[in-house]
């Protein structure tokens, strides 16, 4: 779990930006070919200082997709002003 990017803020087509708390790479994390898959997401019974619990908690759902072939990196992004949770994967 590198930490190179958590903190950065990344902005989305909808005028949204949403800031990346943990980093995921699976051995170098570089695709030769990469394809990139942006993820949204509402919880709807995740309000105030649950936030914080759940961005705790996520890093348990690791295991569902790093085992998949191809998978490279993922960013997981907080909350964005719309209280959606963004995930960033880059696949091989």
């Amino acid at each position: 779990m590198p930490r190179q990017l958590v903190g950065k803020q990344l902005s989305f087509a909808d005028g949204t930006r949403a800031r990346v708390y943990r980093e995921t790479r699976l051995g170098s994390g570089l695709a030769k070919e990469p394809c990139t898959l942006v993820v949204a997401i509402h919880l709807r019974l995740v309000h105030g200082p649950a936030h914080a619990l759940f961005c705790r908690e996520s890093v348990l759902n690791t295991p569902l997709f790093v085992g998949f072939p191809g998978f490279t990196s993922k960013l997981w992004l907080a909350h964005d002003e719309r209280n959606r949770y963004h995930g960033v994967y880059e696949w091989d």
